[in-house]
């Protein structure tokens, strides 16, 4: 798991507590003194209210409402040469990256590359 990002966390990406419920990100600029960020927590089929520092934690010791980001990955295609060199590129589909690789790299291999975000 990755470090609570508030900024992401608000533009939607996942967000999961540390023991893995998931979670909504309601407002990250509550009017408050203590807690800034509200959020709704997956549990048992139901969904509770916390209230989090901007940071995504509960207390200062760790606790298992802590806030994380959950990795988003994204799949992509690249040409590694006959010399070993790797194309200048990525490519979105593994179909792309062939065509390429057969009209301008021939001898060359086509391999798949997980990026994390």
């Amino acid at each position: 798991m990755k470090e609570f990002n508030l900024e992401r966390a608000l533009a939607g990406d996942p967000v999961v507590t540390r023991d893995g419920r998931r979670v909504r990100v309601i407002c990250g600029d509550l009017n408050n003194d203590d807690y800034k960020v509200v959020v709704l927590i997956e549990n048992n089929g139901r969904e509770q209210v916390r209230f989090y520092e901007e940071d995504g934690k509960i207390r200062i010791a760790p606790h298992p409402d802590d806030l994380f980001m959950i990795p988003i990955t994204v799949e992509r295609w690249t040409i590694v040469t006959a010399s070993g060199d790797v194309s200048l590129g990525l490519f979105s589909t593994e179909e792309g990256a062939i065509a390429t690789q057969e009209e301008h790299y021939k001898g060359g291999r086509v391999v798949k590359a997980v990026i994390e975000l």
